[in-house]
């Protein structure tokens, strides 16, 4: 593991210092820790590049009307959600 020094503002550090004292994280460390791998999770959802965008509208396109309903659609993501966390 290594050492990283970071400046921020005395409320975020005062707001950060009140979280470990009343038990909702363990250190400094493990919330930055959280933050990026939340952050870097959102990316890995998010992240699409514009020919992956242009790909999709096609795929969507050429796809014609779905069988899928919104109920089978949300059990889907929800699983997919699911799994996502998991790993993490």
């Amino acid at each position: 593991m290594v050492t990283l020094t970071i400046s921020m503002p005395d409320h975020h550090k005062r707001w950060i210092d009140t979280q470990i004292e009343q038990g909702s994280i363990a250190s400094t460390s493990d919330y930055v820790s959280e933050l990026i791998r939340q952050d870097r999770q959102r990316r890995d959802v998010f992240e699409y590049s514009l020919e992956d965008l242009q790909r999709l509208v096609a795929e969507a396109d050429a796809g014609g009307i779905s069988d899928e309903t919104i109920p089978g659609i949300l059990a889907r993501a929800k699983a997919a959600a699911k799994i996502r966390s998991d790993v993490a």
